[in-house]
């Protein structure tokens, strides 16, 4: 018990919450820290969807984090970031305005 408390008291709060995750679970542990973000209605189900694909691909153990840092992973494993051109070429946000009006951003050059 002694020694529990003197780490709480002299380490940082992350590192301690990782020690002690370690000594009941057995394994150590990544830092992670919450994320949110906000998306349009009609971009939830895409979302949905390449998740469920990434899940059936990868196993459905993953959870979702995990299933999302793979796609983006893919993601950034084919782009081609020499040839702006090429980078937007086809794709629905290269347009400045979507069927409502509201303007979306993109880094393309037009």
């Amino acid at each position: 018990m002694a020694t529990w408390l003197h780490k709480a008291r002299s380490m940082p709060k992350d590192q301690f919450k990782q020690e002690v995750e370690k000594e009941l679970t057995g394994r150590e542990t990544e830092p992670w820290e919450m994320s949110t973000s906000s998306m349009y209605k009609t971009q939830i189900p895409i979302v949905e969807q390449a998740i469920e694909t990434a899940a059936l691909m990868l196993g459905t153990d993953q959870v979702a984090r995990v299933l999302l840092e793979m796609i983006c992973a893919d993601f950034l494993a084919g782009a081609n970031l020499e040839n702006e051109d090429q980078r937007c070429s086809g794709s629905p946000y290269h347009d400045s305005s979507n069927s409502s009006g509201r303007q979306r951003r993109h880094s393309c050059t037009t």
